[in-house]
């Protein structure tokens, strides 16, 4: 027994030195570049948000780099700096980053939040979230980096599957415009339906880019750009 008890004692000394070694060596956070400077990358990125969603949600979403992305927002922050591109168009920050985000994709882009998610079971669209992960040592930027995406998605309750319930409604003569061109409809009395049950099937893709946003001097902070692309369908 204390052969166990020493041995459990010095596993537990290892990990603990090992946990100060990965925030820089003395327990304490970098300054605004991080204290393990450079080691954010998207691959990186790539690997933390596919943990997150695998913690956080039971829905299927594959994470993945982004060809679209790559390279192109790579030039958007190196010929823009910070502060340059917090003030494109007299917009904030994210909003920036999500105009260029909507070229390269050609798409519109909605914010990515649990709200905006959970009013969408029907509809196939692009959700955007740039995330600043500054003031804190690179491997603490990704976990909550990770972490704040994680319990959006958590909050948003994604399944693979949606039953999405149609309230009863009355059909009418002038609403029912789509039988009006059919002279053998009699459309002088009202129709009700109940209610419906209408089954959905969604798929998500995660679309993941680190970037560097250059500030004043030499100093600069890494900024994770997500992109979730719902695709929802009405199951035949």
């Amino acid at each position: 027994m204390k052969l166990k008890k020493i041995a459990s004692l010095a596993l537990a000394g290892v990990m603990a030195v090992s946990m100060l070694t990965a925030c820089g060596g003395n327990g304490e956070t970098g300054g605004e570049t991080g204290g393990e400077t450079g080691t954010i990358t998207t691959s990186t990125a790539v690997s933390a948000l596919s943990n997150a969603v695998k913690a956080y949600t039971s829905a299927t979403i594959d994470v993945k780099e982004s060809a679209l992305m790559n390279g192109r927002l790579d030039k958007f922050f190196s010929d823009n700096t910070y502060a340059e591109i917090k003030e494109l168009g007299g917009k904030w920050y994210d909003d920036s980053i999500k105009d260029e985000v909507e070229n390269i994709f050609g798409e519109k882009m909605e914010d990515l939040s649990a709200e905006n998610l959970k009013n969408n079971k029907t509809a196939s669209k692009y959700y955007f979230k740039a995330i600043e992960v500054n003031n804190v040592s690179d491997t603490t930027a990704l976990i909550k980096a990770a972490n704040a995406v994680g319990t959006i998605l958590k909050d948003a309750d994604l399944h693979d599957e949606y039953i999405v319930d149609i309230d009863g409604t009355t059909l009418t003569a002038s609403n029912r415009g789509g039988y009006k061109h059919r002279p053998d409809i009699d459309i002088d009395y009202d129709i009700t339906i109940g209610d419906l049950s209408v089954s959905y099937t969604a798929g998500y893709t995660m679309y993941v880019e680190q970037v560097t946003a250059n500030k004043a001097g030499d100093s600069s902070v890494p900024v994770v750009i997500v992109v979730l692309k719902t695709d929802i369908a009405r199951k035949v």
